[in-house]
């Protein structure tokens, strides 16, 4: 599958709609309980414990940086993209950066909610949330959604679990398995794998599990956050 129809399936895959009602005592749930942080990077955080990956294995000249602004009290996912395919090289695709956590001992559940909630500030350019399953100890299987925060802006992302495509080394995993509350979540991270030469800024305060009740619209990640409200 090539990258750019990847890229539309995971587009679609937010617009599908909210099977589950998520009933079942959530009325019953107090407001902490409907709401859970994932990773929070306001206040400061060690990023040595982040793994970093680029093309850079494979040859390219990609770069990627994942730091502790301490003036801005946040993460910051940057770096620069180059597409440039090397000579003799094994692959004819490059240009990628990404960051992730380190496991989450035990693993996280998030029962009651559905949706991620993400604080962040981007470039205008398009970035990709990953979430990192238990499943076989597999690292290579991830649930993916597009991001599109406003350049110079702090936007809050409320991304449903629908909105999530299952992918396997980088395309659509035939056998599709819905990202709900009672999967067991090993990591997150970000990547940028825009087919794009040039600079990437994305910066990050909060990653926080919530239950999303108050949509009017769903989400699609090229709308203004401001408007799904």
């Amino acid at each position: 599958m090539k990258f750019a129809n990847y890229l539309s399936e995971l587009v679609l895959a937010h617009n599908r709609t909210l099977k589950n009602a998520w009933e079942g005592g959530v009325g019953r749930r107090t407001p902490a309980e409907l709401s859970r942080d994932v990773v929070t990077f306001s206040g400061g955080f060690s990023p040595k414990q982040w793994k970093l990956f680029s093309d850079s294995s494979m040859g390219g000249n990609s770069t990627v940086h994942w730091e502790y602004d301490e003036e801005k009290d946040c993460a910051v996912f940057h770096g620069n993209l180059d597409l440039t395919v090397p000579e003799k090289s094994k692959t004819n695709r490059m240009g990628f950066g990404a960051t992730v956590s380190p496991n989450f001992l035990p693993l996280r559940r998030f029962e009651y909610l559905n949706a991620f909630e993400l604080e962040v500030r981007g470039d205008g350019r398009n970035y990709i949330f990953n979430v990192t399953p238990n499943m076989l100890g597999d690292d290579l299987m991830l649930y993916q959604a597009v991001i599109c925060p406003k350049a110079g802006q702090w936007s809050t992302i409320v991304i449903p679990f629908s909105g999530f495509l299952l992918s396997f080394r980088g395309r659509a995993y035939e056998g599709q398995r819905p990202l709900d509350s009672a999967t067991a979540v090993q990591k997150v991270g970000f990547l940028m794998a825009e087919r794009k030469d040039g600079p990437y800024r994305l910066e990050v305060k909060s990653i926080r599990a919530v239950r999303d009740v108050g949509r009017k619209k769903r989400y699609d990640p090229f709308d203004d956050p401001e408007e799904l409200q």
